[in-house]
Formats: C-alpha cells, sequence, structure tokens
C-alpha cells in the first residue's frame, strides 16, 4: 500500500478556510531539527525534531499528515493532524484531530474536533477569546 498524501480537501473543511494562498511542504523521507517559523500553509509529511510555531499576528495552517512526526512544540492558528506530536499543542483558532492522530503533550484550544480513534495523552484547556 502506497503512502498517501494530504491534500487540501483531505485537512481543512470548508467553514476553517481562510485567504491563505501560499505552502510549504516537509516531505516524506525529510527530517527536520531546529525550529521552524512560518506563515501560510505548512504540510508536514516527514518529521521535525523541534518547534513549529506560526509567526506572530500573521495567518497560518499546519497540516500534519498520517506519516509525520513533530517532537517539539506546536503553535498555529489553525491545526489539522493526522501523524504523531510529542509535545505542547496551542490553536487560537481550530484543531482537528484526524482518526489516526497520537498527542502526547497539553493541548491548548478554542474550538477543537476529535474524529474517533484519535489519542490524546495531556491535557485538554479550552481558551476562551481575549
Amino acid at each position: 500500500m502506497g503512502s498517501r498524501h494530504l491534500g487540501e480537501s483531505d485537512v481543512i473543511r470548508e467553514d476553517d478556510k481562510s485567504t491563505i494562498e501560499q505552502g510549504s511542504i516537509i516531505g516524506p523521507g525529510t527530517h527536520v531539527t531546529g525550529q521552524i517559523l512560518f506563515s501560510g500553509k505548512l504540510y508536514v509529511e516527514g518529521s521535525v525534531h523541534g518547534s513549529v510555531c506560526a509567526l506572530p499576528d500573521q495567518p497560518a495552517t499546519l497540516m500534519i499528515s498520517d506519516q509525520a512526526r513533530i517532537d517539539g512544540e506546536v503553535r498555529v492558528a489553525h491545526l489539522v493532524v493526522a501523524g504523531t506530536i510529542n509535545g505542547q499543542v496551542t490553536s487560537d483558532q481550530a484543531i482537528e484531530f484526524r482518526p489516526s492522530a497520537r498527542v502526547t503533550g497539553d493541548v491548548y484550544y478554542r474550538r477543537m474536533e476529535m474524529r474517533r480513534g484519535s489519542i490524546v495523552e495531556g491535557r485538554l484547556t479550552h481558551q476562551t477569546i481575549v
């Protein structure tokens, strides 16, 4: 069975779409060590050892494929997880956990959707609009 790549229609619901037009990919077989700062869209299909954070006050969507792994903090407005995150997760807009999602760490969210089969081992803390 070949690996399946994430597409926008696979991971973002219609009401979560924004005007983000640019995107970057950390492809399968790619391993990044260090801090990643981004704006726009970032698709992770490989692995990251370090934090993945959106630039302050910038629209950003992070999509993590079912084969991807992030070992570090994740901080972004919109997050779709089908893979593995080991670290604290903070989203000031929306998080979607797909059935294959595995998160070990505390999750801070404003809006969250967990599909059957997804696992979060940590505290879930709702954030209100300030």
